[in-house]
């Protein structure tokens, strides 16, 4: 399914959407803020022809960017929206005004991405977002250091009834691969108080890309060898990797405890398990135990992705006084790997082709005290806004390692071909394990 999306300044309903990035001010608009925020809703999201956030708002907004990632590593699992050409961990990602925790995922290739560690767009539901907020320009002053690039802010919907189903089907015609599908849903539900609770699922999956250009011109066999003549060398093809299952959920609620009182809450959770594939093992390499694999084998690395945020705050309105708001919000990535298809050639005849190859684990606690009152002055034609703050944050990063056949040295020699008997290489292939040293938090 191709579709195409309109610049968000032809959105002409969003410049007099009401925002809340950028301003501590109530009743400002795109239109009249001095920030410059861009609000794209949450319908055009969902008509984009995409499936995550990220993809979404690069086809409404110039300022932003999500490469795809086709090299064989887990960074094909992790794609991370960047702002204005920067790094994507130098952008603040806020989910109903509250600080979205980062992936586990530490991207160490190459690109603009090197080094980052971002939050993953693609674990929040599309189904579940009112509209978008992206303040494209630096915000350090006012948010902190991580938002160098600027500010997205995800607003959740606030729906007491209706709902909506929706089912996306796609696939890349030239090539007639990456076929994917997604079902969306939501439903809006009242609450006492006037209040409302919003609950959202989006669920599907989508096949690997075929992106081999060819010729390839590696030698597969040992020289002789008259495979070499008739092997299909575009076997061992790359693209973008399958996601075998990607389950997104989102709830929003709030409710008036009393006149003055409004206790608000929300909630996101994710499961994905995406399979990438990895470099080949050729027949003639050392690596490649050729009693398994005679003819190669290309590895494949699962990533196993689990997110969670539970957010909530009591906000107080005392009139004239200003509006008090305690908030606290949780929440955390896991990431598990595994390697498939593969070896230990030092293991010989008794390795494995399965690796349990280690996990990355990443939680973050931030609890919030905001103070915000409007003080009138007769010389000035609008109130003057004092806010005040304290926060807290606690972060916590966990490296659990492989299993010990993904990284030992078996001692077992080459067992055949011109460099039979020499030191065979060690470890899971085509993806190392992470060892017992680096393990830890």
């Amino acid at each position: 399914m191709l579709a195409a999306a309109a610049p968000a300044w032809a959105d002409l309903d969003s410049v007099e959407e009401i925002i809340v990035t950028g301003t501590r001010a109530s009743g400002v608009t795109a239109a009249t803020s001095t920030a410059p925020v861009d609000v794209v809703s949450g319908e055009r999201l969902a008509g984009s022809g995409v499936a995550d956030l990220g993809q979404a708002l690069q086809t409404a907004l110039p300022s932003i960017n999500f490469p795809q990632v086709t090299i064989g590593s887990a960074a094909g699992a992790n794609l991370n929206a960047t702002l204005r050409g920067l790094a994507p961990d130098q952008s603040l990602v806020l989910v109903n005004g509250r600080r979205q925790h980062k992936s586990a995922f530490v991207n160490v290739k190459g690109g603009a991405s090197r080094g980052t560690q971002a939050v993953d767009l693609a674990t929040l539901p599309l189904s579940a977002i009112a509209r978008v907020e992206v303040l494209r320009d630096a915000a350090a002053a006012q948010y902190g250091s991580d938002a160098i690039a600027g500010v997205i802010n995800v607003v959740l919907r606030e729906a007491s009834d209706g709902g909506a189903i929706t089912l996306r089907s796609g696939y890349y015609p030239k090539e007639g691969d990456g076929f994917s599908n997604y079902l969306r849903a939501w439903k809006g539900f009242s609450l006492p108080g006037d209040g409302f609770l919003t609950v959202a699922l989006d669920a599907g999956q989508a096949n690997d890309t075929d992106q081999f250009l060819g010729p390839e011109t590696r030698q597969y066999y040992f020289p002789g060898d008259p495979r070499e003549a008739t092997t299909d060398k575009s076997r061992f093809y790359r693209g973008q990797p399958e996601i075998r299952s990607d389950v997104r959920l989102g709830a929003n609620a709030e409710t008036s405890l009393s006149d003055q009182l409004t206790l608000q809450a929300f909630a996101t959770a994710a499961r994905k398990n995406t399979r990438i594939n990895g470099n080949p093992l050729l027949p003639r390499a050392n690596e490649t135990l050729r009693d398994f694999y005679p003819d190669g084998v290309r590895p494949n690395q699962w990533v196993f992705s689990r997110d969670r945020t539970l957010g909530t705050s009591l906000v107080y309105d005392a009139g004239d006084k200003g509006d008090v708001d305690l908030s606290l919000t949780w929440g955390d990535n896991r990431q598990r790997y595994k390697t498939t298809s593969s070896n230990n050639a030092s293991l010989g005849l008794a390795s494995p082709t399965e690796f349990r190859t280690g996990s990355l684990y990443n939680r973050q606690i931030e609890g919030a005290l905001d103070y915000v009152v409007p003080i009138s002055l007769g010389a000035l034609a609008e109130p003057l806004i004092f806010s005040a703050g304290i926060s807290a944050r606690e972060e916590l990063y966990r490296i659990g390692a492989g299993e010990p056949n993904s990284y030992r040295d078996g001692g077992v020699p080459i067992l055949d071909g011109p460099n039979k008997g020499r030191p065979a290489p060690f470890g899971s292939m085509t993806w190392q394990a992470y060892l017992p040293e680096d393990a830890g938090s």
